[in-house]
Formats: C-alpha cells, sequence, structure tokens
C-alpha cells in the first residue's frame, strides 16, 4: 500500500524470513514422524515446548528491552547496554541452571535427567539466539534477519534428521535444534562476549528493562493462557479438533500478521525517538491500515476456503475443523490488531504496566465463558469464546492506547479494504464448493489476484520500485 512502502518491503522480507524455515519445519515433521516412535515423538515435541514457554516467561523480557531501547541508545551508551544485556542473560543462565541441576539431581530415572538437561540448554540457545535476531530487527537489517534463521532451518532440519536416520532418534533431533540455534550466531556471540566491558554495567538501565520488560511477558502470555485453558476445558477428542482448527488459523492469518509485527516495532521505534509522539502515532496508523489490509482478506478467504482447505490437508477425523477455522481466522485477526499495533503504544510511552488490565481481564473472562460455550457447542464454543474474549480486549486496550498516543482508524482507507474483501469474496463464492489441491490453488490465485486488482482500482495499492539501500 501506497501508505507505508518501507513498512510492507521489510513486512515482505520478514514474511520470506519466516516461510521458508517454516515450510523446511513442515517438512521436518513429516521426515521424524517416520523415523520417531510416537513415544519418542512426544517427548520430543514436550521438551521443545517446554523450552519455547520458559524462554517465554523468563528471558523474553530482555529481547523487548532490545526492540524499545537499542534504537535509541547513543553511539557511546552501547557498550554499556550490551554489557548491561549480557549481564540478565548471564544471571538468569545462573539461576535456570541451578534449578534444572536440582531438578536432574532429583530424578532417579537418567532418561528424564537428559530431558531436564536437554531442555535447559535449549531454553539458554534459544533465548541467546532471540536476543540476536532483536537486535537485529532493531537496526532494520531483515535480510541479515533471514539468513540467519535460514541458517538455523537448515542446521536443525538437516543435523537432527540426519542423525535420527543414523539411530540416534530423539537425542540427535535434539542435538540438531540445539546446533541450529547456537552456530548460526556463534562467531558473532564470541565477539560481542570479548567486547564487553563488564565495568560498564548500568544498574538503572537492568531496572528499566525489568520494569519495562515483564508486564509485556504477562501481556504476551494472553494468548497462551486463552488457548491452553480451553483446550484443558475439552475432552481428548474435542481439544484435538480445536487445536487443528485453531492452529491452522494462527499458522496462516496469525503468520501473516505477525510478519508485520516484525517490522513495524524498530519502525515506530525510531520514529518516535527522531520525530516524537505525534509522528508515532500517524506511524501506528500506517500499521494498522496494513494489518487490516492483509488481515481481512486472509480471514474472509481462510473462511471461504476452509472446507477445501481441512479436505485436502487434514485426514478424514479432521475434517470437521473446517467449521471451527472462520472463527479461529477471526480472533488471529483480533488477536494481531491489539498485539501488533495497539500494545506499541504502551511500549513506546514506557508504560507497559498498564498492559496488565486487558490481559486480567481476559484471563478472568475466558474461563467461564469457554466452559459455558463448549458446554453447549464443544469446541466450536471455544473458539466463541476466543472470539469474544480477544475482542473485548481489544476494546480495553484502545481505550487504554488513545488516552496515551494520539491514534485514530484510517476510515476511509479501512473501507476501501473492506469494499476490495467484498468483492474478492464475492469472486470466490462460486468456487468455494470445488474440492482438491488444484482447486485450492485456484481458489488461492483467484482470491489474491482478485483482491489486488481491487486494491489497485481503489488507489490503495502502488507499485513502488526502489534501489537496494545499506543496511535495509
Amino acid at each position: 500500500m501506497a501508505a507505508a512502502p518501507m513498512l510492507m518491503r521489510h513486512s515482505l522480507a520478514y514474511l520470506v524470513a519466516r516461510g521458508v524455515p517454516g515450510l523446511l519445519n513442515f517438512l521436518a515433521v513429516a521426515w521424524l514422524t517416520r523415523l520417531l516412535t510416537q513415544s519418542e515423538y512426544g517427548h520430543y515435541a514436550s521438551v521443545i515446548a517446554g523450552a519455547a514457554l520458559l524462554n517465554a516467561l523468563l528471558f523474553q523480557w530482555l529481547g523487548l528491552g532490545v526492540i524499545r531501547f537499542w534504537p535509541g541508545v547513543q553511539a557511546e551508551r552501547r557498550e554499556g547496554f550490551l554489557a548491561t544485556l549480557c549481564a540478565g542473560y548471564l544471571g538468569l543462565v545462573l539461576v535456570t541452571g541451578l534449578a534444572g541441576g536440582v531438578l536432574m539431581w532429583r530424578l532417579a530415572d537418567p532418561f528424564w535427567q537428559g530431558m531436564v538437561g536437554c531442555g535447559v540448554l535449549l531454553v539458554w540457545g534459544q533465548a541467546w539466539f532471540e536476543l540476536h535476531l532483536e537486535l537485529l530487527r532493531s537496526e532494520l537489517r531483515p535480510r541479515r534477519y533471514g539468513l540467519v534463521m535460514l541458517a538455523k532451518a537448515l542446521l536443525s532440519v538437516g543435523i537432527g534428521v540426519g542423525l535420527a536416520y543414523l539411530g540416534y532418534g530423539i537425542w540427535g533431533v535434539l542435538a540438531g535444534v540445539l546446533a541450529g540455534m547456537v552456530a548460526p550466531v556463534a562467531w558473532q556471540s564470541v565477539k560481542v562476549f570479548q567486547s564487553v566491558r563488564w565495568r560498564l554495567i548500568d544498574k538503572q538501565l537492568f531496572k528499566q528493562l525489568l520494569r519495562y520488560g515483564l508486564p509485556l511477558t504477562a501481556a504476551f502470555s494472553m494468548e497462551l493462557i486463552v488457548s491452553s485453558s480451553n483446550r484443558l476445558l475439552l475432552g481428548a477428542g474435542q481439544a484435538g479438533m480445536y487445536a487443528v482448527g485453531y492452529d491452522l488459523a494462527k499458522q496462516t492469518v496469525g503468520l501473516l500478521m505477525y510478519t508485520i509485527g516484525l517490522a513495524a516495532s524498530p519502525l515506530l521505534v525510531r520514529s518516535f525517538e527522531q520525530s516524537g509522539v505525534e509522528a508515532a502515532g500517524r506511524e501506528m496508523e500506517k500499521v494498522l491500515l496494513l494489518l487490516l489490509g492483509i488481515g481481512l482478506p486472509a480471514t474472509v478467504g481462510l473462511s471461504l476456503l476452509a472446507p477445501n482447505l481441512a479436505e485436502t490437508l487434514l485426514g478424514a477425523p479432521f475434517h470437521g475443523a473446517a467449521l471451527l477455522m472462520p472463527w479461529a481466522a477471526v480472533a488471529a485477526l483480533l488477536f494481531s490488531v491489539k498485539e501488533y499495533c495497539l500494545n506499541r503504544a504502551f511500549q513506546l510511552q514506557q508504560k507497559t504496566l498498564r498492559l496488565i488490565v486487558p490481559t486480567v481481564l481476559a484471563a478472568l473472562l475466558n474461563l467461564p465463558l469457554a466452559a459455558w460455550l463448549a458446554g453447549i457447542y464443544g469446541a466450536l464454543g471455544a473458539v466463541y469464546a476466543t472470539c469474544i474474549v480477544y475482542g473485548a480486549a481489544l476494546v480495553v486496550t484502545w481505550v487504554l492506547a488513545k488516552r496515551i498516543l494520539p491514534l485514530r482508524v484510517p476510515v476511509k482507507e479501512t473501507a476501501k479494504v473492506a469494499l476490495s474483501t467484498l468483492v474478492m469474496a464475492g469472486a470466490l463464492f462460486p468456487l468455494h464448493t470445488l474440492r482438491g489441491a488444484a482447486a485450492l490453488l485456484l481458489q488461492v490465485l483467484t482470491g489474491g489476484a482478485v483482491y489486488a486488482g481491487m486494491l489497485w482500482a481503489t488507489g490503495l495499492l502502488k507499485v513502488h520500485f526502489w534501489r537496494r539501500r545499506q543496511g535495509i
């Protein structure tokens, strides 16, 4: 869209950076299900999920601080920032290492001792890897970001699948994942630690990172709280149906909007630091428009194509997930607008503690609402509850955000997006009964072409030619 060519360019770069590794990981799942037993694969998935959860709860606040504060740090203070960042990371490494060591000592089974040890190493590796990525994002280097992500995926899949094929089972797969996290950033890590001047550690900066990042960690846990509690409320069969429908929408609509969020954060911070509150508010309007311009047609398109998508990609027992996908896509849209646009107002103004309000609201509202609706409609009721909870959290966040940062909805441009989406839906409707992979490709290409044509006809889409710029 003409409103934000740099934002679009960076969003596309991050889509490639996340999409290609995602495809490799998808292929890895197909291979690993043939090389590991069900029990081994279950243990592998549990360790990966546990490491990701611990990283989010314990280390994520450091990366959030990088995105917010690094662009505004003057050159002479960057050594102190890095020293403080490294000290925070190593402190958490010490704490988690001691906790993991105690847990391993209490466990009698060597297998579970090994699982805990691998989990701790994965937490450390993932946390450091993501800190490196956040530094690249804050410096507006999406191409370098993409190369690092691609290297991680190639090493993780290549080494993990290779070792599993040679008979090393789950240990070989976990070794591949760890190598993928460590190797791409190893050389840069050596340079960082060699240059760190520990005497420059800034205690006040550390406290600032804590005050800023910990509330955001709680806010980012909203989706985890909602989706996890909903799955626990359902029986095994319904929980599986919920997971498939919800996760498929999240990996399509959610992934598209996530890439916009990746590109938007450092650009918003730079605009705020260099030009002030009013300029940041205008940039946030562009982010909101792009989120709606990508998310709305993706949501409508997924809703229309859900039956064919389910029958083409999923096994017969999961075809019923097609009923859940439209509402799961709406939930992903609502969550993404809140997360990747409105939440940025609190981050820019360093008033992240206020994000606790919509997070607590979501947590308190979800459990009784999901229990009630799931009791009536099953898995579909749980998705209904997710939409209502995310909608309520979005409204509360909007009200709070308007008080600290000027933000308006670009009504005229949003109406053009809605009109373009409606025309796209009209073009897809005669095709929505077709089935099969070829039909799915035809439907996707038709919807994309019609939507792009409407954006061009309404003046929202303009083709930009640019030269390659250093560092962009």
